[in-house]
């Protein structure tokens, strides 16, 4: 079937070339370091490091290797970065991934999901945790809108459902919904692993895996609708399916952790 096109049903939205913003990229690079040093530093100058070793590093440099999944991500849910050699991490799929992914995936996919953990060691867990999704999709709006909207060192492209000035609020479907799975994997593997290269090995694959599994478990009923010529409405059903299934992970989270913190008590 070599030179038959593919209908129009089946058409994929062209990923838009736009001139890379070198200021922009190096001040949203930039701010991503200072947050990943500014973690770095807490743990180190606080009881962390020495109550529960370096399970908190380690999930960070987790965190900056789940970003090898950004640009399958990116082709999924039609995000794009500017085509440049400025700041770019790596090349994979076609697409360049700027070092402000893997340095800004340290301190949300590592760190956030440690701090979630840390919560639930202090008390926190059960219905409690919906105000922890709720924050968390706070940090990930701002931090998207910093990036995509202020300044506009990539963004979404497509008819993407629900969104609001540039953050389509589906993606808090993802983003939302992994720093509490990996806190809740945290906090219930830590403690029954004896050997202490077994919590650092858990801290450390942690984020990838969990980043992995929650975008493929509630991502694609977006992405089919993003890639198939849609109408809007079913592009809105893909787009709300994708975060009630990201509500769904949240709520077996608030499950779980309900079960386990009675078990401890």
């Amino acid at each position: 079937m070599d030179g038959v096109p593919l209908s129009t049903e089946y058409s994929i939205p062209r990923m838009p070339l736009h001139p890379v913003n070198e200021a922009g990229l190096t001040v949203y690079t930039v701010s991503m370091v200072v947050l990943s040093i500014a973690l770095f530093i807490w743990w180190a100058v606080s009881s962390e490091r020495r109550e529960h070793g370096f399970l908190l590093p380690l999930a960070m440099l987790g965190g900056g290797l789940a970003a090898l999944q950004e640009p399958i991500l990116d082709i999924l849910v039609l995000v794009y970065y500017p085509v440049t050699d400025y700041l770019v991490a790596f090349k994979a799929f076609g697409r360049n991934v700027p070092w402000m992914a893997p340095i800004g995936y340290m301190w949300y996919v590592g760190g956030l999901p440690y701090l979630v953990y840390r919560l639930m060691c202090k008390g926190m867990g059960g219905k409690q945790l919906w105000w922890v999704f709720v924050g968390v999709i706070v940090i990930d709006c701002v931090a998207i809108t910093a990036a995509f909207v202020w300044t506009g060192v990539g963004g979404f492209y497509g008819n993407q459902p629900f969104d609001i000035w540039g953050y389509p609020f589906w993606w808090a479907g993802i983003d939302g919904a992994q720093p509490l799975m990996g806190g809740l994997v945290l906090y219930w593997l830590v403690p029954r692993l004896e050997r202490g290269w077994h919590k650092a090995l858990a801290a450390l694959v942690m984020p990838p895996l969990t980043l992995g599994a929650t975008s493929g478990a509630v991502v694609w009923p977006v992405a089919l609708a993003l890639n198939t010529d849609q109408p809007p409405l079913m592009m809105h059903i893909g787009g709300a399916a994708t975060f009630a299934l990201g509500c769904i992970l949240v709520w077996v989270c608030v499950f779980l952790s309900e079960i386990e913190s009675k078990s401890r008590a």
